[in-house]
């Protein structure tokens, strides 16, 4: 080409367009490249089953929250953290680094967690919401390779531990319970642009098998970016411990021998109680629990005399259904290995029930306390394949609420099948002790006398029983879950029509999720330590229930998924008369900064089996047996930035109500000034007008909390419930000290009161101490 010529010739202009078009690729092909190259400079998504090279210490550990030791630069390092949520097709945005060595006690695992600013807002232990107010990581430790069961040991930024166990896959919010405790150590550092946990694990805190790997997986809450990630990536649409997708951690010399562990942990309490019109009481008593660890993977708990009053008190609700509610269990002892126990059947039809031990409803409705003598509990896994379980517990007699000396036995076996999947059986009883048939002279509690909501006869119960057989179904890329139960009761007499049985499945993609379940009770079926509220309301019962789901991911930097949803319910009667159907449609909104907005409209019809009052104990309203109710209704609700010191959930409903119409307000204020305190109040507020014959009512409930940590092994608890369906004010002020790992002392004071002039119903204060030993 002349540059003093201007004329470019159709040959030259063609050669000039090919070389741009080279150029153009070339810089494009480049960039790919160096894109390829930073993914996998990042690391590529680990899959189950990946290999951890992990090697025994060569030198002592300090744990100072300093990785300086040459222990920790001779072992494996677990990296390349991918996202679980929000987006889990990327790499972490932060860097985490992952390790673990042992010696002959100790299972040491560390994290280097880079971050410009660690957020966390308490200091106690086993915090909630832990994925979503702190940074944090987790070791979850899976000791006998069978996938369904693990523990997980986790640290927030101020060195605060958080453990608890997984069972039954990890695949649903029931497989996890915090309520597991080990003593282990902890040191956390912050540096510069980062900062390290450092921990031991004594072996003898936990149960696993030498003869196999050690199942691992590596989990880091980022607050500061609202991220969830993991070494061995897990998909968005399961939970964080699933068990599908561990790791394994290979080893160049084998790990000690599972060692026998034995704690025991004594108490002493002192109480002072008064109630209205009567003179103070004082109370000295003591106990203990014991834990026992026997050969590698078998435990004995024993709990002599226990008591539950530092157990924090139940979270007062507005119930304006037929049913009884399912409130939660708090006491230890019931909670560790409840997945053996509390899982059985389908949640409106389980066989036992825990707070069925230990607690009973006087007159009024209120829970009392039904002192427990001994219990003891023998579980664990005694083969490969094989997870057993045998509990028994004994409650004295309380002549004020019709009971006797009562014996609970619960025994179950479980055999893994299909590799995730298994069979089990069980069988429960509950005996009255020294009541005959033919006493009806006696004041008796009414969980003692049988009767059915279409009859008015009345049989009392020396005993009941009741066993099962299920299949749990738990595929290994766990798309599909699901079971198959029958149940069947025995009382001391005789009588047809005594089963439960059912089916559900579930199937759970990234983008699809199906449940469809299918269940019938029969009406005799009497299951008296367990939760089957709807044979309180119905003469047997036959329910349909379907549910699906869709997810949507946007390519939106403020939202992360959207999820419509339908539901459909259907109750018929043994006859296979209508008494009840529902339909809803709703949707959610999940955004970056882990806000959501949620929004349901639904249709009900009810055609009452047996008399009721809607607004009950407040008049007379009571709505008769045969008559039908159609009606609609609305509900919005919105939950912003749980991460700001000041935090709220915020909903509303409204619509139809039986014959008339209902509107509720309600929801939750949180102010928290980290890491010392959280000041909250929940608040519902609900106002039903029925036709003018049956008249209208304002339910009130209004519940302010404090939460102070001083310390990480000082707080104090303060919460207020005002009830005015009951009448009622509550409060429960709980002072702990832990001055040793798992060794507390706890003040408590819990008062009822009149709403009215704030005279006082009873009051109670407690003076308790506990001290964990490992002999």
């Amino acid at each position: 080409m002349n540059p003093s010529n201007p004329t470019v010739s159709a040959t030259q202009l063609h050669a000039f367009r090919s070389h741009s078009l080279f150029q153009t690729v070339r810089k494009y092909a480049l960039l790919l490249l160096l894109f390829s190259v930073g993914l996998h400079s990042a690391g590529a998504q680990q899959k189950p089953g990946t290999e951890l090279q992990v090697k025994k210490a060569i030198s002592p550990i300090k744990l100072d929250g300093e990785l300086d030791e040459p222990a920790w630069k001779n072992t494996g390092v677990a990296d390349s953290f991918f996202q679980n949520y929000p987006n889990d097709s990327l790499p972490a945005t932060n860097k985490s680094e992952a390790y673990l060595t042992f010696d002959d006690r100790f299972l040491y695992f560390a994290f280097k967690c880079y971050t410009k600013k660690p957020i966390t807002q308490h200091m106690r232990r086993d915090f909630g919401g832990a994925l979503v107010l702190h940074d944090v990581i987790y070791l979850t430790l899976g000791g006998f390779g069978d996938k369904a069961n693990a523990n997980w040991f986790g640290v927030s930024y101020p060195g605060v531990q958080y453990d608890g166990a997984i069972f039954n896959g990890g695949d649903s919010e029931n497989s996890y319970s915090d309520f597991w405790d080990a003593k282990w150590f902890t040191k956390t550092k912050k540096f510069d642009g980062y900062w390290i946990s450092e921990s031991a694990i004594p072996f003898k805190s936990f149960r696993y098998s030498n003869n196999i790997p050690l199942e691992i997986n590596f989990l880091r809450g980022d607050a500061s970016t609202n991220e969830r990630s993991h070494w061995v990536h897990v998909p968005v649409q399961y939970m964080v411990g699933s068990q599908a997708f561990m790791g394994k951690m290979i080893t160049d010399a084998p790990l000690p021998a599972p060692g026998k562990n034995v704690v025991l942990i004594p108490y002493s309490t002192f109480s002072s109680s008064r109630e209205q019109g009567n003179a103070s009481a004082y109370d000295f008593k003591g106990g203990f629990d014991a834990k026992i660890g026997i050969a590698t993977a078998m435990n004995l708990d024993l709990t002599i005399n226990p008591d539950f009053s530092h157990v924090e008190v139940d979270q007062q609700i507005v119930n304006l259904t037929r049913f009884e509610f399912n409130f939660p269990e708090r006491r230890q002892f019931f909670l560790e290995n409840s997945d053996l126990f509390g899982q059985l059947g389908l949640p409106m039809a389980r066989p036992f029930f825990t707070r069925r031990i230990g607690l009973a409803a006087d007159s009024t409705g209120l829970l009392r306390k039904v002192p427990i003598l001994y219990g003891a509990r023998f579980s664990g896994k005694p083969g490969k394949s094989w997870r057993v379980g045998l509990m028994n517990l004994h409650t004295q007699a309380q002549a004020s609420l019709g009971l006797p000396d009562q014996n609970y036995t619960m025994a179950v076996v479980q055999y893994r099948v299909l590799s995730r999947s298994y069979l089990s059986g069980f069988y429960i009883n509950k005996q009255n002790i020294g009541i005959h048939e033919e006493d009806s002279t006696s004041f008796l509690h009414p969980d003692l006398i049988f009767t059915t909501v279409d009859s008015d006869s009345r049989l009392i119960n020396r005993f009941n029983s009741v066993a099962g057989a299920e299949f749990n179904l738990l595929t290994t890329s766990n798309k599909w879950s699901g079971k198959i139960f029958y149940h069947h009761s025995m009382n001391s007499f005789r009588q047809t029509q005594r089963s439960s049985f059912g089916a559900m499945t579930e199937f759970n993609t990234r983008d699809w999720g199906f449940r469809v379940i299918q269940q019938s009770t029969q009406k005799n079926f009497r299951a008296q330590t367990g939760f089957v509220p709807g044979l309180d309301i119905y003469p047997g019962l036959h329910n349909s229930t379907i549910r699906a789901r869709r997810s949507f991911y946007p390519s939106n930097r403020k939202m992360v998924k959207a999820e419509p949803y339908v539901e459909a319910n259907m109750n018929l009667l043994p006859g296979g008369a209508l008494t009840d159907h529902s339909a809803l449609g709703g949707g959610q909104l999940f955004f970056l900064n882990q806000s959501s907005v949620k929004a349901e409209a639904r249709n009900w019809f009810q055609k009452l089996p047996a008399n009721f009052n809607p607004i009950s104990p407040k008049g007379d309203s009571t709505l008769l047996k045969g008559e039908q109710f159609r009606w609609n209704d609305f509900e919005l609700q919105y939950l912003s930035d749980p991460r700001k010191k000041l935090s709220y959930t915020l909903g509303y409903a409204t619509g139809g109500f039986y014959n008339g119409k209902r509107a509720s307000y309600f929801g939750e204020i949180v102010f928290r000034t980290p890491p010392f305190a959280t000041l909250s109040a929940i608040f519902n507020y609900s106002t039903i007008s029925l036709d003018e014959v049956y008249g209208k009512a304002d339910f009130v409930l209004l519940s302010p909390k404090i939460d102070i940590t001083f310390t990480p092994n000082l707080f104090f608890t303060t919460l207020v419930q005002y009830n005015n369906r009951f009448d009622n004010v509550n409060i429960n002020a709980r002072f702990q000290w832990r001055f040793k790992p798992l060794s507390d002392l706890f003040i408590v004071y819990t008062e009822d009161y009149f709403p009215h002039g704030l005279s006082s119903k009873q009051r109670a204060l407690v003076l308790k101490a506990t001290y964990w030993l490992n002999l």
